[in-house]
This record gives structure tokens, sequence and C-alpha cells, in this order.
């Protein structure tokens, strides 16, 4: 009995009929994600990172909305809001202000004084105490 040599286009398992194969140059999946877009979390960072122009203390500056959003933070905290207390306290914990990834330029605006701090401290503590007695 005599054997056939094999054929390049003999089809079985990992060997898809040659008309099926992948063509050079062609996508696998052409409805999938087009090139170059950008998943969810690079769009919230290029939105923050965008400045704006903004007037604080009656002095016009461009600030990111990253920078503003911290501001804004920090304002409701020293005002006695204690979710923004818990917020500005847990995100100083994590890394404390200056350190690295801080913005240089930014830190002078946003520094609490010392007595507003204590304050604000004083303010929490309050608070809790009379939350605690509440219940």
């Amino acid at each position: 009995m005599t054997s056939s040599p094999k054929k390049n286009s003999e089809v079985g398992y990992g060997r898809p009929p040659v008309s099926s194969r992948f063509q050079p140059n062609q996508s696998g999946n052409p409805a999938g994600r087009p090139k170059g877009s950008k998943n969810i979390r690079t769009l919230v960072r290029i939105a923050l990172d965008e400045r704006v122009s903004i007037t604080r203390n009656g002095e016009s500056k461009w600030m990111s909305k990253r920078a503003i959003a911290a501001c804004q933070q920090v304002d409701k905290a020293v005002m006695g809001d204690t979710k923004a207390f818990m917020v500005i306290t847990q995100l100083d914990a994590d890394e404390p202000l200056g350190g690295p990834g801080a913005a240089g330029d930014m830190l002078a605006e946003s520094e609490i004084p010392p007595e507003a701090y204590d304050e604000m401290v004083q303010r929490f503590l309050d608070d809790l105490q009379q939350r605690g007695a509440g219940t």
C-alpha cells in the first residue's frame, strides 16, 4: 500500500481550512475596540487634569480641576462638614501633603492654618460626642 504525501491544506485539529484562516493584516475581531479609544479611568484623569480659570480671593488663577476639587473638600472640612473632614484626614494619612505626586505650587493654597485645623478637629470631636450621646 502506498501512502500519499501530506498536503499543506490538510484539515484537522489546529488546522482550519485554508479559506477560513485569518488573512494577513486583517483583525480577527473587526467590530472590537477601535485603536486609540480610552477607558473611563483615562477619560476621568484627562478631565481632572484639565486647567480652568477661576477667581479666588478676588484674584484670577489657572488651576486643574483636580486641585479645585481638593481645595473645595478642604474648605468644606474647615466649615465643619464631618464627611469632608474624614475624607481629607484619610487622604492625608495615606500620603502626607507634599509627598510624591503633590503639586508643589498648590500646597500653599490648600494648607490649613494650625488654628483652623485645631478648631476643625474640635468641631469634629464635639459632633462625634453629640452623635454618641443621642443614640
